[in-house]
This record gives C-alpha cells, structure tokens and sequence, in this order.
C-alpha cells in the first residue's frame, strides 16, 4: 500500500523457486502502474547467504541508463531495495548471484510519465547564469555529462510572436557545446534542446530579452536571411 510518497509491500514476497533451487523472492512490479518519482521499496526475502552474494541493478531501457539503487539490510539479514524512478519509459531490474539470474530476474516494469534524455543539460557560465550575451549574441552552453558517449544535439528557440527558429550548435569540447542566436524581438523567449530526439533536462527554458539589439533576424552560421516556411525558420 502507499506510503507518504512513496510505494512499499506490506506483504513479504511469495514465490516458489525454480530448479535451480534459488530461494531469493521480490514483489512483481510488472502489475503495478507506477508514476514518475515514486520512491518504490522492494523487500527481498531469501536464505541469508544467498542475501550475501546477490547484485541489484536497475536500468532504463529506453535510454540504456543506469538508476541506482540503494540496497538496505534489516536485524534478520533480509534487504529492502530502493528505486526512484526519474524518467518515463521501460525499465529493467536484475538480480543475480555469481552472474546468474534469480527466478523471476530479469523483471521488467513500466513508469507512466514524459521520458527526457540525462545525458546534456545546460550548463551556467562564470557568473551562474545560463544565458549571456556576447556582443549582439545571446549564447549559452549544453554540457554533455557523459562524454565517451555521442550527442546529435538540435535546438530552437520560439520568439515572442511564436515564429521558432533552429538553431545549431557548435561543439567546443567533447563535453560542450555552444548554442548563439540574436535576438530580434523583447519578451520571452522559449529554447528547447534535444538529444537524440528527447528533451536534455530542463528543456524547454525560458529566458526574458528586454531590449533587442538589431531590427532584422540573423542567424549565426548560416549565410543569409533565414528562410521562412510556415511557423519554422530554416
């Protein structure tokens, strides 16, 4: 039954071990809806040896991520396992001894809910701010937070008057990437990044422009007036 925020089992786990005679024994989340941050405590009842040697991991499927797990052991040897899903999509829970899977491992479960990609968020400059002009640019930085992994970064921002503009990137490092346009127009405007096709954390993001430094919309690295086809800029 729930608690507070989030999803415990009153009951212990019930279960008949297969031929392999494992006696390790866990809820079935594959039955249960689950929302976005659910905390989910998971009792895992089984002889206390085998409690020893068994690994807990948890993955997402649709973006092949790792999500932690917390693993807590109570007075009589038996674990709670504890997984705060932050994204929507499938998931995966293994759990195996000597690298071999328990009865009912793996155990797939799905969570209701948007699903953003963790890999790039926008990343604050010096002066802990996200936007910055430089000259008449307004520029700011998406960090890859795993670098030994590839990015195909795409970004727009969609001016007050609703008009979206798109916008590339140009990579300073393998961990950065600098995104610049100019402003044409006050008011808010709302930039959006995606990688791989997902939204990267914190996407979209407002940002307010009080004063526009030129009349006529330019766009960085494209030679030009940009051409206009329906509500998109190309």
């Amino acid at each position: 039954m729930p608690l507070m925020a989030g999803l415990t089992f009153d009951e212990r786990p019930q279960g008949i071990p297969d031929k392999r005679q494992h006696s390790v024994r866990f809820p079935d989340l594959s039955i249960l809806e689950i929302t976005l941050n659910t905390v989910m405590k998971l009792p895992i009842q089984g002889q206390e040896e085998e409690l020893n040697d068994l690994k807990i991991s948890c993955t997402h499927i649709d973006l092949d991520r790792k999500v932690p797990v917390s693993i807590e052991k109570d007075d009589n040897g038996q674990l709670t396992a504890t997984i705060s899903p932050g994204n929507g999509g499938n998931y995966t829970l293994d759990f195996t001894i000597d690298q071999e899977h328990v009865p009912k491992s793996p155990m797939n479960f799905f969570v209701k809910g948007d699903i953003h990609d963790d890999q790039c968020r926008f990343s604050k400059n010096n002066e802990g701010h996200i936007f910055a002009f430089n000259k008449e640019m307004l520029e700011f930085n998406v960090e890859n937070e795993q670098p030994h992994k590839k990015v195909e970064l795409t970004g727009k921002v969609e001016l007050p008057n609703g008009t979206k503009v798109i916008l590339q990137p140009s990579k300073q490092t393998e961990d950065c990437h600098l995104f610049s346009f100019t402003p044409c127009d006050v008011g808010k405007h709302k930039v959006s990044v995606l990688n791989k096709g997902r939204p990267i954390v914190g996407s979209p993001m407002a940002v307010e422009i009080s004063s526009a430094p030129q009349k006529d919309l330019y766009l960085p690295r494209y030679k030009g007036a940009p051409v206009v086809r329906g509500n998109s800029v190309v």
